[in-house]
């Protein structure tokens, strides 16, 4: 999305379509003792939830001129949110598929580096780890795939089922179904996914609170926000 020259980049994502992830945030924030916290795709509504709650953070950014504007516009600073080398020419708006076998070699290159960063890091948090994903085409269900085994609870934006082909999601094949519970809250679009470890309970009664909640904000009724199972 370009900045317009009217309103700020904030201002456009207000809508509720860039923040139907809060209720599963603010779930998992509230639920679990998170020790660290990794962004995949920055954003207005839940990167300062992520900086505000004081637990260990790190965004990645794939988009240097998004980034720049958030900082700009003081949603975070340089700091917090680093950019995530992609290769030259590849559009990130794409699918995966779509992509050149060298383009796909550098991506996966650059995401298997960061893996053994992060593996190195974490062997000193031993709290739960949070991974949300809300990237760009070409990269979620990579980022997904190659990073799970780091983290306890992954949440995923955009999983609502016309966006499964776009996305190329496929983490309710048979090795997530066996380590995670996955849990989407539905909203008219777009859904919010959680892929918790199967030994971490769940609090069902809680998420329905923060959905509860988010449809008092946008002054829907109830039945705007459900839980899905599977």
């Amino acid at each position: 999305m370009k900045k317009n020259k009217d309103k700020t980049m904030i201002e456009l994502m207000k809508n509720w379509d860039w923040s139907t992830h809060t209720p599963a945030i603010k779930y998992v924030l509230d639920k679990y003792d998170i020790g660290m916290i990794l962004e995949h795709g920055s954003g207005v509504h839940s990167t300062p939830l992520f900086i505000e709650s004081g637990i260990n953070y790190q965004g990645y950014e794939e988009d240097a001129l998004f980034r720049l504007q958030m900082i700009e516009e003081g949603v975070y600073n340089d700091t917090q949110v680093e950019v995530m080398p992609m290769p030259k020419d590849v559009n990130i708006m794409q699918m995966f598929s779509e992509l050149t076998d060298t383009q796909i070699e550098e991506i996966i290159f650059e995401y298997d580096k960061l893996y053994y960063e992060m593996q190195g890091e974490f062997l000193y948090i031993d709290k739960l780890k949070l991974l949300f994903v809300d990237g760009y085409t070409a990269t979620r269900n990579l980022c997904i795939n190659m990073w799970n085994t780091l983290f306890d609870i992954v949440i995923v934006h955009d999983t609502e089922p016309n966006s499964w082909e776009h996305y190329q999601y496929n983490f309710r094949n048979e090795y997530f179904k066996e380590h995670f519970n996955v849990i989407s809250i539905t909203t008219p679009v777009p859904y919010t996914s959680i892929l918790i470890r199967k030994e971490l309970d769940i609090d069902y009664d809680l998420i329905r609170k923060y959905m509860n909640e988010y449809c008092d904000l946008q002054c829907w009724s109830y039945d705007k926000m459900d839980i899905i199972l599977g």
